[in-house]
């Protein structure tokens, strides 16, 4: 049964005439977001995080969650730091990878 309830980002409040549905949901945080919020380069809150669907962190297993505590990039499989915006990046598709890998990774193909 899919739920009908709409999630909101924390930067949307009720006040708000003209709030948006929450694309993004943190699974470190739990905490839903919109894309301001995601690729936000001054609070850098997110920008580790692995972040997907609110479904999908649902139908994931509990064994699983344990995992998003913290995320690896998927070049080096080593954990992404959560302090230093410049080491990693986040993609369009809200990929995240150390910034040094990625860039070997383009020049190498």
């Amino acid at each position: 049964m899919k739920s009908t309830r709409k999630h909101y980002c924390a930067c949307n409040p009720r006040s708000k005439t003209n709030r948006e549905e929450a694309k993004w949901y943190c699974f470190r945080h739990r905490r839903h977001l919109c894309d301001d919020c995601i690729y936000d380069e001054l609070n850098q809150r997110h920008i580790s995080c692995m972040v997907g669907s609110y479904q999908s962190f649902i139908k994931s297993a509990p064994s699983q969650i344990s995992s998003f505590k913290h995320n690896k990039c998927p070049i080096c499989d080593k954990i992404l730091p959560d302090d230093d915006a410049r080491a990693v990046v986040r993609l369009n598709c809200a990929c995240v990878y150390h910034t040094t890998c990625l860039q070997q990774y383009l020049l190498s193909n």
